[in-house]
């Protein structure tokens, strides 16, 4: 699934919307908290009011965890190590869910966390740029679906942030196996100091 929703960001002009987002707090009272050390997040998840939740809580996050597996398979295949959890929480009076993935290999380890809330319209891009301080690096607006992706300069070990939505009946639904929107850190994981002598 990830892959698939990468290679849907093809470069574009996606127009603008207005508006902050409880989401988008959410999102950063989650993931931001030791965001290269993957291991430390579940605790920041508790703490915050999430809960670890199983594929069957919702079949369009079962569809996301499938497709998900599916490439770590793929990826095992190659020597390329990896998992995945995910957690709910109610905002607004319905559910959203984290995802949060971990890749590792020799050349680089890499950790994603995810918000995904599949029943309401995309988180507006303009908070996003006044908290990174920076506009977007590429806007995307294709096939049913629209994202803006940021490249972080100002928080260390951040590869990108990415926001989408995915309208429903589209073909980048049936690509990525859900609808509505999604907003996404990736990290580089940070290396464990050496032991002392």
């Amino acid at each position: 699934m990830l892959a698939a929703l990468a290679s849907l960001l093809l470069m574009t002009q996606a127009a603008p919307a207005a508006g902050a987002d409880a989401r988008l707090e959410a999102f950063k009272a989650a993931c931001l908290p030791d965001h290269r050390a993957p291991e430390k997040r579940p605790a920041v998840f508790a703490r915050e009011g999430w809960r670890s939740t199983l594929d069957a809580d919702h079949p369009m996050l079962a569809e996301v965890l499938r497709l998900s597996r599916s490439e770590m398979a793929e990826d095992a295949a190659e020597g390329i190590d990896g998992d995945l959890g995910a957690w709910r929480k109610d905002l607004s009076g319905h559910p959203v869910y984290l995802v949060l993935t971990t890749v590792r290999s020799d050349i680089m380890s890499l950790t994603g966390c995810y918000l995904f809330d599949f029943a309401a319209p995309a988180i507006a891009p303009e908070p996003i740029t006044v908290w990174l301080k920076e506009a977007p690096a590429q806007t995307v607006d294709t096939v049913g679906l629209t994202a803006q992706i940021w490249n972080v300069e100002g928080i260390e070990g951040v590869w990108d942030l990415q926001n989408s939505f995915v309208k429903a009946g589209s073909q980048a639904a049936n690509v990525v196996g859900y609808h509505g929107m999604s907003i996404q850190m990736t990290s580089t994981v940070e290396k464990a100091a050496p032991a002392a002598n």
